[in-house]
This record gives C-alpha cells, sequence and structure tokens, in this order.
C-alpha cells in the first residue's frame, strides 16, 4: 500500500516537474547559460520539499490504517474426506468478505487454492464461522490453511494475510494407560513416580503437539486422573474390560489407536535390583496389534516413533545408546521376557499373541475389534532411576510427546509447519 500510494504521488507531479529533474541532473551549461541553469537549480530545490512532504504523507497514511488480521483459524477432522475449519466473527464490523485457502503443507512455490468465501453481516457478535472442506480422497493428506480478509474501508483498515495453520483429515485415539490410583504414593524406592499420571501428562502434550504442529486430530481416552467408558471406570477399565479403551477410537473412526505407557521388567532382572536398573536397559518397544502388523503405514509409523524415542532417551541421559532398530512388515519378531529386559538388545516393533491367536493385550484387542490400527508405546523404563527423576521433574513427558508426535509425522509423510510462509 506504502509504496502505491508513493508512485501515485511521484506520477501526480507532472511533466513539468519531470523535464526539471532532467535539468538538475544535466551537466552546467558554459558560463552564458548560467541564469538559465539557476534558475533550473532554483525550481529543483523548491520542489524537493514538496517531494519529502507527499512522501512523509503517503506513509503516515500507511501508519494510521488498522491491521486486520484472522489469526483464531482453528479445525477439526470430521471424516476421512472432510475438514471443517473454523474462526471467529471479531473483525466483522470492518470486514465486507473471507476468504478460505489452502495449499499442500511444505509447497511454497505453488499458488494458494480457493476453498472458499463467507460474506461478512457487519456484526461481531460472538459466532464463528465454519466452512467444510471436502476432499478428493481419504488417504491421509495435509494442508496448510488460511483465511485471507477484504476491508470495507481500505482508507482505515489494512487487509493482512491470516495465519496459516496445519490441518489434515488424520484422527489419531490417544489412550493414557492405566489411571491415576496414587501407586506413586505405595512405593517409596519409585521416587514419587505413578505410570497413570505420567503417561497423562504426555498424552495432553502429544495431543497439542499433533494439532499445532502438523495439523492432526485427536482426542482422549481420558483427560484427568480417572477414566470412564460405558458406564465402567478405573480399575474396570484396566482389567476386564480394559479392551473397551481400544474399542473406543472406533467413536470418531479414528485412523491410529495409541495407547502410552512406561515398561518394566522382572523383579531383579539383569542381577540389579528391580527400581535400580541400568540405562544401557532403556529402549522403545512399540507393540502392534493384528491389524497394524498388515499396515505398512502402520508400521511406518511405529519405527519412526521407536526411532525418535531412541534418540530423545539418549539425548536426555536416560539410555546410553541408539537403542532401536525398525521391525519389517511381514517379519515381525514376538514379545518376549528376554527381548523386554535384556541390557543388550535393542527395542523394535514386536507383536503379542494370546492362545487363541487374539492380541494379548486387552487394549490391542479392542482396537482390532474395530478394525483400527493399534500400537502399545513403551516409551522407557521406570525401574530406570533416571527416567523416575526426569518424569517427577517436568522434564521428560513433552520430549516424549514430541518424538510421538514426529514419529507418527513421518509415518504419515507429513510435514511441520514451523512458521508461517506465505
Amino acid at each position: 500500500m506504502k509504496h502505491k500510494i508513493g508512485c501515485v504521488v511521484v506520477l501526480g507531479i507532472g511533466a513539468a516537474s519531470l523535464l526539471g529533474a532532467i535539468a538538475f541532473l544535466m551537466p552546467l551549461r558554459p558560463i552564458a547559460d548560467k541564469v538559465s541553469s539557476d534558475s533550473n537549480a532554483e525550481r529543483t530545490e523548491q520542489r524537493l520539499p514538496l517531494q519529502a512532504l507527499q512522501q512523509e504523507e503517503s506513509q503516515r497514511l500507511c501508519i494510521d490504517q488498522t491491521p486486520v488480521q484472522v489469526a483464531d483459524l482453528s479445525f477439526s477432522r470430521t471424516s476421512r474426506q472432510s475438514i471443517e475449519l473454523t474462526w471467529s466473527d471479531s473483525w466483522d464490523e470492518v470486514v465486507q468478505e473471507y476468504q478460505l485457502k489452502k495449499r499442500a503443507v511444505g509447497d511454497t512455490q505453488s499458488s494458494w487454492i480457493a476453498v472458499g468465501t463467507c460474506s461478512s453481516d457487519g456484526l461481531s457478535d460472538g459466532t464463528s464461522y465454519r466452512l467444510m472442506d471436502i476432499l478428493e480422497t481419504s488417504e491421509p493428506v495435509q494442508f496448510e490453511y488460511r483465511v485471507d480478509i477484504t476491508v470495507a474501508n481500505s482508507d482505515r483498515y489494512r487487509a493482512m494475510e491470516g495465519v496459516s495453520i496445519p490441518a489434515s483429515n488424520v484422527m489419531v485415539c490417544i489412550d493414557p494407560g492405566h489411571f491415576d490410583d496414587g501407586s506413586q504414593l505405595l512405593t517409596p524406592e519409585a521416587d514419587g513416580y505413578g505410570e497413570g499420571l505420567f503417561v497423562l501428562q504426555i498424552a495432553l502434550a502429544l495431543r497439542e503437539c499433533l494439532r499445532t504442529e502438523y495439523g492432526i486430530d485427536s482426542y482422549l481416552t481420558r483427560e484427568t486422573d480417572s477414566i470412564t467408558l460405558d458406564g465402567y471406570t478405573n480399575w474396570e477399565l484396566d482389567s476386564g474390560f480394559i479392551s473397551l479403551r481400544g474399542a473406543y477410537s472406533a467413536q470418531k473412526d479414528s485412523d491410529l489407536f495409541l495407547s502410552l505407557h512406561t515398561n518394566a521388567n522382572e523383579n531383579d532382572a539383569n542381577g540389579y535390583p528391580t527400581w535400580a536398573q541400568p540405562t544401557s536397559i532403556t529402549k522403545p518397544l512399540l507393540i502392534v496389534n493384528t491389524v497394524a502388523a498388515e499396515s505398512e503405514q502402520a508400521i511406518a509409523i511405529a519405527n519412526a516413533i521407536g526411532a525418535q524415542l531412541a534418540q530423545a532417551n539418549l539425548a536426555c541421559g536416560i539410555a546410553d545408546r541408539l537403542a532401536f532398530s525398525p521391525g519389517t512388515l511381514g517379519a515381525l519378531q514376538a514379545w518376549s521376557t528376554s527381548l523386554n529386559d535384556s541390557v543388550e538388545l535393542s527395542g523394535t516393533v514386536v507383536y503379542r499373541l494370546n492362545q487363541e491367536g487374539a492380541d494379548y493385550y486387552g487394549v490391542l484387542r479392542g482396537a482390532a475389534g474395530v478394525q483400527v490400527s493399534g500400537i502399545i508405546i513403551e516409551h522407557g523404563f521406570h525401574t530406570v532411576d533416571v527416567m523416575r527423576q526426569k518424569a517427577v521433574d517436568g522434564t521428560l513427558a513433552s520430549q516424549w510427546a514430541k518424538a510421538d508426535a514426529s514419529g507418527v509425522a513421518q509415518g504419515l509423510g507429513f510435514q511441520a509447519l514451523k512458521e508461517r510462509t506465505n
């Protein structure tokens, strides 16, 4: 806007002024023409203050314009083939029209594609605008969305490009394992650590990270210390009715079920006290259900999560090596105590079946029952004292959540929208 006003001002000076400017730039004529040259120079000197004033005025007009920008765009994945975009009407009194646009995340060379428009009614009454983007595919896709505007009075208001967000058609059901039964108070040697409480912290951070960085929608089986599903609570959902946790992934037609846990070992494993295992035991184990075991995408997600966790564990000092080896579709390793408790073997993607050939773990069995790929994430061992300490002091949950989110995104082929690029 400032540049355009400046150009108009310059063009408005006129042809006579342009000739004067040319004369000002030409070499001086011989002494016989001195009077004429001095006259041109005098006119130029008179004209320069005028140009400066006009330029200053154009800058003032631009500065005085109030910038208007849609910065509260949000999304929800409504189905495998639709994404709903929402923003408030807080600018309605000065906006004439809103334009929703999208492009593939990371594709900064392509033009923004118009999704739809909304006309303002001129009233900011606390309601929201909603537009549904109907997708051409049900396969996982990721976009960057923004809302641009046309202001009603461009002299007083300056329309700015909207703040963009990532969004996708992927839904993840996150299960913070167990519940907070107060067990951290019953085990003095555990340094105040309780798995049910800690994995809830991971789950809440994971939900936020998936949404803000990758545009992946998600919901939790519980958001507090307790859990209630289908009329059952806490211990019931940690024992006889535990499969309901996995089946809950069908509520919003989830693409993926993740059950978050920390691992343990046999008593006095490796010749060490149960609660004082060495860091060499630390390794991520990803246990997949029968549906995920046959899915190339699910195995890719599990492998990516495992690799990210191995890096995070080494970086924060709870592991002594990058202890993860990727699993291979069709050739996954079966879970075993020897693998789980080993201080030499690396973590990997595994499966575990019961005598009937179904998933051993109820949460995975429940997800398989509704045909959803399910993964138990054993992040690390809470029998390692440094892991418990970092969990209790609040430095570990966010790191594991970021690793989980990054792994999910990598497995889907998604990118992080780290900064706004318009």
